[in-house]
């Protein structure tokens, strides 16, 4: 598989254009859609997740004014929790230098995922966003990661099961393995589109419900944004089953 490194950062690229794994693997509900009312958000802060600083960092090449102008109005923040907390508006987002980034979330319940949601401001989506300029500070295609922390669940994901999901998804950034040791497995990726709705939400691999793997540790890695200096992240949210 090709690295996602060398994805064209062409925002006027087409989204299905850009890797067969991104579409084949992972199902995009219709725009604007995203009905998980039997179930909670288990990245919510509000029910006590943590942010894990060893997994939470972004790429910081030169500091870009138009980033320091966001924070000092106030619609952005350093502070990756913010993406955490539930905003009805999405009015603040984490805001961090480079293209791209992770976020790295000890849940407060072990889960098996089922699904996640990027919620942007629509400061940076649409007619909106493209009046703003910031359009490109939208990441763009992401890979959650689940930490394999515990025996149950290595007893479920044997080794071939393992490598048939490294097979199609992007193994764990080399970086990140080495600040944080240990199984990482790949359970969803995906693209953003800044095009469509402000909310769009993703399945994870069928592979991860079906033999019910569950996580106290997820990893969000933001591969690439949509070509600008810095990226934003105004929401994470992760739904699925308590362990």
């Amino acid at each position: 598989m090709p690295s996602l490194s060398r994805i064209s950062r062409n925002p006027k690229s087409i989204p299905r254009a850009l890797s067969p794994s991104i579409s084949s693997n992972t199902t995009h509900f219709p725009p604007g859609y995203c009905d998980f009312r039997s179930h909670n958000n288990a990245a919510s802060k509000d029910i006590g997740v943590t942010i894990v600083p060893a997994l939470t960092g972004a790429d910081f090449p030169s500091f870009d004014w138009k980033e320091y102008l966001a924070v000092a109005q106030g619609n952005f923040s350093h502070a990756a929790a913010i993406a955490l907390s539930r905003d009805t508006d999405r009015d603040q987002c984490w805001l961090f230098s480079g293209e791209s980034g992770s976020l790295g979330i000890s849940l407060a319940v072990r889960t098996v995922p089922t699904a996640v949601v990027i919620e942007q401001s629509d400061f940076l989506s649409g007619s909106e966003g493209r009046h703003n300029k910031q359009i490109h500070w939208n990441p763009r295609v992401m890979v959650v990661y689940g930490l394999l922390d515990d025996v149950p669940n290595m007893f479920k994901l044997k080794e071939e099961k393992l490598m048939t999901l490294l097979a199609r998804l992007p193994p764990f950034p080399p970086g990140l393995a080495q600040a944080w040791p240990g199984i990482h497995v790949p359970v969803a990726m995906f693209e953003y589109d800044f095009d469509g709705s402000s909310r769009q939400s993703f399945t994870v691999s069928k592979e991860i419900v079906e033999w019910g793997i569950d996580f106290g540790t997820i990893i969000l890695n933001i591969d690439v944004n949509w070509g600008g200096p810095s990226t934003a992240l105004c929401g994470f949210e992760m739904y699925g089953n308590n362990a």
